[in-house]
């Protein structure tokens, strides 16, 4: 799990927040 979140940050932080928004909402 560490591993997954540490590349999503890596990846770009900015689309991290995005999927979690889109969760959200996509609820």
């Amino acid at each position: 799990m560490k591993n997954t979140f540490s590349l999503l940050q890596s990846c770009a932080p900015i689309e991290w927040a995005i999927w979690l928004l889109q969760k959200l909402f996509g609820s």
